[in-house]
Parts: structure tokens; sequence; C-alpha cells
């Protein structure tokens, strides 16, 4: 997902996985997202290499299963990082819950975004880009 925020003078674009639709039921607990009482099926994956400001860092790597059954890779660089355990919060109508997929490195629906209103999608990721150690454009299905 692709959305705008307006909220200051510049236009940000983001882009964010959509996690929860209006009405959904979101908590994240020690890391592992529960979507309206079912945690969302998490396994090791290995070691990602990050680079955080001043050097190269690793970072755990996640494969989640999301409930339509959707297989992604996230990024945990901190156990029980600030936002890796939340409050249940409802997605209120026309609106949706975003989370990043580098968890501890992003700013979404857990943080100062909050939930994004539908009028503020303005597209659809299909493409994205990696550069750990070769650079590659893949589908993002």
């Amino acid at each position: 997902l692709t959305m705008r925020d307006f909220s200051d003078a510049f236009l940000n674009d983001y882009v964010k996985r959509v996690i929860g639709l209006p009405g959904d039921r979101i908590q994240i607990r020690g890391g592992i997202v529960i979507i309206n009482g079912k945690e969302v099926a998490r396994k090791r994956a290995g070691d990602f290499m990050g680079f955080c400001p001043e050097n190269p860092c690793p970072a755990s790597q996640y494969e989640e299963v999301l409930p339509e059954k959707r297989h992604v890779m996230v990024l945990d660089l901190y156990p029980d990082g600030p936002f890796d355990n939340t409050v249940v919060c409802v997605v209120p109508s026309g609106q949706y819950f975003v989370l990043g997929d580098n968890r501890d490195n992003s700013d979404d629906s857990r943080g100062s975004v909050g939930f994004i209103p539908a009028r503020e999608v303005v597209g659809k990721v299909v493409l994205k880009f990696l550069a750990n150690g070769r650079l590659s454009w893949q589908p993002v299905g």
C-alpha cells in the first residue's frame, strides 16, 4: 500500500503493508502480530545484514503467513523493541492498520502515523528493490 500524508508542508509517501481492515482487532505481543485474536504464524528465516547509521548490523529475519496465506518477510532488529507490545486496537470504519516490514525501524500504525484513511491510499506496491550485496527488483505478490 502506498499512501500520502498531507499533515505538514511536505508531501510524504509511505510504503506499508495493510495488516488490519475496518473492524479488525489488532495487537502486537512479543513481536507477534495478532489479528482478531489469532496469532499470525511466524518462523525464523535467518539473518539479514542491514545498515545502521554508521555500520552494518544484523537483523533477525522472519517469515510471516498472513490470514490470506500470503508469505511475507519481516525484520526484527531488537527483541522486545519499543513497539513489540501494543494494546488491542480496533480499526475504525474507512481506515486501515499498517505495518512496515522492518518492524523496529518503521513509523506505522503503532506510532505517529496511526490509522490510515482509505482516501489517502494512492496505489499498490508491485515491485520492491533489494540491495543486500546485489541490486535486484522483485515482484510483490
